[in-house]
């Protein structure tokens, strides 16, 4: 996944643009999360980018755009994204399961890597 750019659309306001490329044999999955910062005061809020999960066989590419935070300081947004792969299928079935709730997170929790874009100023 790599941040693209950040643009401004007709009402003044700005947002940041991913993409998203699957070079790898198994599927990539955005569970449809963000975490946006601001500079100034380190708060951290997780408003959803597209409202859905994105998944990509394996060639497949896609681009979308982030909701931007209404904070008037400068921002960044870093994109959760993981690999479908045998590993993470087991583990969510796991949490799933009835046992899961006694299986600990370290055993059981799918390891999310994130995309960052540059801090925007609005």
């Amino acid at each position: 996944m790599l941040f693209v750019r950040h643009g401004t659309n007709d009402a003044g306001v700005r947002f940041a643009v991913f993409r998203v490329s699957n070079h790898s044999r198994v599927k990539i999955v955005c569970p449809g999360s963000c975490i946006t910062v601001t500079k100034d005061t380190e708060a951290m809020s997780k408003p959803d980018f597209r409202g859905d999960r994105l998944h990509l066989e394996p060639g497949e590419a896609d681009t979308f755009s982030t909701v931007p935070p209404t904070v008037k300081e400068p921002w960044r947004v870093g994109v959760c994204h993981y690999r479908e792969d045998l590993r993470n299928r087991l583990k969510t079935r796991l949490q799933k399961s009835r046992v899961g709730d006694f299986v600990p997170f370290a055993w059981s929790g799918i390891r999310n890597d994130y995309a960052w874009s540059e801090w925007i100023e609005e």
